[in-house]
Order: C-alpha cells, then sequence, then structure tokens
C-alpha cells in the first residue's frame, strides 16, 4: 500500500474556478424563484465543547451564517442575526478555504462523459484535525474486477493511505485526519468512462468539535434485567472509561507481536485465496463472511448485537457503540461492483431469533449513512472497518444497550473473548438464532505464524481450543472480552478466515482499539 502524506487531489482538467450555486438546485423539479424568501429559516446552534457552529439549510442544503460571502460562495435570503446563508460550490481547479463547501463534476447535476482529470485544492483552516467528504450523488466507472482496484475512474483523497473510490456510492462517507501544521490539501479525480457525475459536500472538522468515545453506565453487561428500565432510560450521561483500563502507547512494542501501527503487512496467504476466488468468478465477500460450535443466547444476553438487512436479505453483523452509530466491518457495506446499499440497509437490534416471536425487545432501524474507512483496501481486507449512522436513535433499554469500548491502544493477547453472531452453526447449517461461544486471543506473533506472514497492529485473531469459530454469516460481529469491573469490552469485528473451525488457522479480526481515534472524527460534530 502507498503511502500518500496527508495532501488530497481529485483529477478532471476544465478551467472553472467555482460553480454558480444555481446548478446545485437543479438536481430536481422544485422551483426556486423565490429562493431568497425561504432560505436561511431556520438557523441551527450546535453548542459542543463552548464553540458554536451556525448553519443554515436552504431548501435540504447546508450553507452557513457569515457576514460577508468570500469567493466562491453565494448569499440567500438572512440569518437571524442579519448575516447571509452563504453557500460554496466548487469544481475542477478550484481552492477552497471555507468551513463546508460542495465540490462538483463540471457539468452538475448534469454528468459529464470525457476523459479528464480534475485537481481541487482545500486550505486548511486553523485548528482542523479532520476533513469529511459526504457522498451525495457519486457516479463513477466501477472498480477491476482482477484486483478490485478501481479501473476507468477513481476518487482519489491523497492522504493516510487512503485508496481510491469508484462505482455507485450515494450516502457514503468518509473522513481523514489532517496532520497540524498542514496548509493544503489535495484532491483528484480521474475519469475515463463514457458517463460520470459526483456532487460532495466536503467540511473541515474543528479539534475542539471532538470528544474521545467514552461509555455508557452500563455499557458490556451481558443481561441488562438487574437494571431498571428507568435508569436505563434516563441514562443520558456517558461515563469516562475506567482508570484501572491501562493506556497503551501504541508507537511502542509492549508484547510480542504487537507491531507499529504503519506496518500494514500484506497477508500473502490471502491474497493468494482471494485470487482463486476472483478465477473463479467468485465474490471474494465469501471468504470474509465466517457461530461455529456455539451455543444459542438467552434473550437480551448480548444487547448490542446489532444484525444488518439489506431489503428482506439479513447478511451481516455489528456492535451498537452508541444509541446513533454502529461499527461493522467494511466489506458487509461494500459490494463487489460498488453498488450504494444505503437506500435499502436497515439495522436490526434486541433479537435473539429473526424468525422468533414475541417481538418485544426488538428495534429495527434505517441507515442514514454509511462511514467508510479512507484506507479500507478489499483486497487485502486490512483497515476493514465501517460506522454505520443510523437515521434515528435507537430507543436504549434492557433488550438494547452498547457495548464498551477499549482504551486507546490496548492489547487483548492470550486472554478469553467470545464471539456472536447469526452465522453457521456448523460447516453446513445455518440458524436464526443468535449463537455465541469462547475463544482464545491470539497473540499477533502466534497468528502471523499459523497464517505465514506477519499480523499488522490493526488486526487481532482468536479461535476455540475446540474448534469453535466465527463463520459464515458473523462478519461485522463482535469480538469481546471481560474487564475487571464484569462488563465487556469491544476487541474486534469479524473479518476473515479460513475454513469455520480450522484446527490450524485462527479467525481474524478488525483491532478496535487502534480506530478510536478515527471513530472520534467520524462522530464529530461539524
Amino acid at each position: 500500500m502507498i503511502s500518500f502524506r496527508y495532501h488530497f487531489i481529485i483529477c478532471f482538467v476544465i478551467s472553472v474556478n467555482s460553480v454558480s450555486p444555481k446548478s446545485l438546485f437543479n438536481e430536481d423539479s422544485h422551483d426556486y424563484s423565490r429562493l431568497g424568501l425561504l432560505a436561511g429559516k431556520p438557523v441551527r446552534e450546535i453548542f459542543f465543547n463552548s464553540v458554536i457552529t451556525r448553519e443554515c439549510r436552504i431548501r435540504g442544503r447546508s450553507g452557513i451564517c457569515e457576514k460577508d460571502c468570500g469567493r466562491g460562495g453565494q448569499g440567500y435570503g438572512s440569518c437571524i442575526d442579519g448575516s447571509s446563508c452563504c453557500l460554496y460550490v466548487y469544481s475542477c481547479n478550484g481552492e477552497a478555504k471555507e468551513k463546508s463547501f460542495y465540490f462538483q463534476n463540471p457539468s452538475f447535476p448534469a454528468a459529464d462523459s470525457y476523459s479528464d482529470s480534475c485537481t481541487m485544492k482545500i486550505r486548511i483552516r486553523p485548528n482542523v484535525c479532520g476533513i469529511r467528504f459526504d457522498f451525495l450523488r457519486f457516479r463513477l466507472g466501477l472498480p477491476r474486477r482482477a484486483n478490485l482496484n478501481c479501473k476507468s475512474d477513481s476518487f482519489n483523497i491523497i492522504a493516510n493511505n487512503t485508496n481510491g473510490l469508484c462505482g455507485m456510492l450515494d450516502g457514503y462517507a468518509v473522513t481523514i485526519p489532517v496532520e497540524k501544521g498542514k496548509v493544503y490539501q489535495k484532491l483528484s479525480v480521474l475519469t475515463r468512462s463514457r458517463r460520470y457525475q459526483w456532487n460532495v459536500i466536503i467540511s473541515q472538522i474543528d479539534c475542539n468539535s471532538l470528544a474521545r468515545p467514552t461509555n455508557y453506565k452500563y455499557c458490556g453487561l451481558r443481561r441488562l434485567f438487574g437494571v431498571s428500565p428507568n435508569e436505563i432510560n434516563n441514562d443520558d450521561s456517558i461515563t469516562v472509561e475506567s482508570e484501572s483500563r491501562k493506556q497503551v502507547d501504541v508507537s511502542a512494542p509492549q508484547e510480542e507481536g504487537f507491531f507499529k501501527k504503519e506496518d500494514f503487512v500484506p497477508n500473502e496467504f490471502l491474497i493468494r485465496y482471494l485470487s482463486s476466488l476472483v478465477t473463479q468468478d467468485k465474490a471474494p465477500v465469501q471468504l470474509s463472511e465466517r457461530v461455529y460450535k456455539g451455543v444459542t443466547a438467552q434473550r437480551g444476553e448480548f444487547p448490542w448485537q446489532a444484525l444488518l438487512q439489506r431489503g428482506y436479505t439479513i447478511f451481516c453483523g455489528g456492535s451498537l457503540i452508541t444509541d446513533r452509530f454502529v461499527v461493522t466491518a467494511a466489506h458487509c457495506i461494500i459490494t463487489s461492483d460498488r453498488e450504494s446499499i444505503v437506500p435499502s440497509l436497515s439495522v436490526r437490534f434486541g433479537e435473539r431469533s429473526y424468525n422468533e416471536y414475541p417481538w418485544n425487545l426488538r428495534q429495527v432501524v434505517k441507515a442514514k449513512k454509511i462511514h467508510l474507512h479512507h484506507s479500507y483496501d478489499q483486497q487485502d481486507l486490512t483497515n476493514d472497518i465501517a460506522l454505520i449512522e443510523l437515521e434515528k436513535p435507537v430507543l436504549l433499554s434492557q433488550g438494547v444497550y452498547p457495548v464498551c469500548l477499549p482504551s486507546p491502544g490496548k492489547i487483548h493477547s492470550e486472554v478469553n473473548g467470545i464471539v456472536s453472531g447469526f452465522g453457521k452453526i456448523n460447516s453446513q447449517k445455518r440458524t436464526s438464532f443468535l449463537n455465541w461461544a469462547d475463544v482464545v486471543i491470539w497473540a499477533n506473533r502466534r497468528c502471523g505464524k499459523s497464517w505465514g506472514s506477519e499480523t499488522p497492529i490493526t488486526q487481532v485473531c482468536a479461535r476455540g481450543n475446540r474448534g469453535q469459530d466465527t463463520c459464515e454469516g458473523d462478519s461485522g460481529g463482535p469480538l469481546i472480552a471481560s474487564t475487571r469491573s464484569g462488563s465487556y469490552e469491544l476487541v474486534g469485528i469479524t473479518s476473515f478466515g479460513d475454513t469455520c473451525g480450522s484446527s490450524f488457522l485462527p479467525g481474524v479480526y478488525t483491532r478496535i482499539s487502534v480506530f478510536l481515534e478515527w471513530m472520534t472524527l467520524v462522530m464529530a460534530h461539524i
């Protein structure tokens, strides 16, 4: 994986410094002739860590209340204090300095159809820690099937090992960290296909809006039936993680098998396996959908367990970490043809069986947005993590409640863990019931010896002493371990493995503790 350090670029060559905001409103048939009378209402003030972000809306579009709209912007109506609701829209060869702006293909809302390259420069504002890209409309050429990399078209955020994006990704978002002191970031879009189109909101995330992920009061309790429902429903305060949890510096090795954060060593065995699947015209996600020889869970035993559903198809698991976010595997929500699943994606909670009555604990919430990790590699499944932002908060109850998050950089090695999911319970049989199994979390060096290559710190391995394992259908689900307080914290996300219950090869999971900084950026207020 080639590392591009904290620089962006977008590639098309048309000398258009900015796009008139009028083009933004031609997506539909609405009449915007009276836009000046309607814009800027209502104005929303968000208070977070003593910082006020004043946003305004223009028929569903985001603007910023400012006294004077700068270059590239146009004001509509007025905000409460008399300032303008400023909307900023840019296209190729533009340079933006605003906190939030739109970036579009040259002919948007129409599609373009010629080979070209388009660049965009972003001037980083003071005290910015990250940049978010919300893909409202995204239509670029499909990836090359041989290696799953983008073929004809590629949207490139040149920073932090970010991989190119392509396909249809409406409703997805990518958030990247920004190195302090950097003045510019660049984007690059390369196009060769007959038809392409994009409309992206780019937002700079102020460092003051960040708050390190912390844990709910009753997080990680396997059964909440001993807790009063009133206590759960009224518990809107977040408690800081237990001081007994050791803080680990991820910049230095702590035990055998602990590799530096930047050591992304490709898994040669996995790449060979994936290549064989591609030659057989099979989607590599089959390898990654992998509880085997487990036990059926009791009602409400794992209240953080989530179940992903697309239309009428149940396909992956996840873990509830707040009342608005679910963490899962990136390979679950990126299809081989890069088609957007956001419009049809729902997340189910509080289920012991998706075919069992009564459904008194069940909640089903539609997905609002999918946050994909910027360095996810579909070829070798490194950085296999994504966050699903829910359309509305789930109602926290005895059957639906978040799991605890670990301390930053915490390493679980040669300790007991638990995996859970709705996947296969043996090599052939599926079940509609939630199953769980005891496993042992291995040291990375031991895992690397089994797989034949070093295991990076972004991954963790686990396998049961009697062949207990995750299996097909469990992808995205949790690997948890107990804490001193008796609660459970999320160690990993089910990613890939060999055969279910392999005698030699453990299952591989995405390690949560090294992604907490990225999760903080994703969940930050903008």
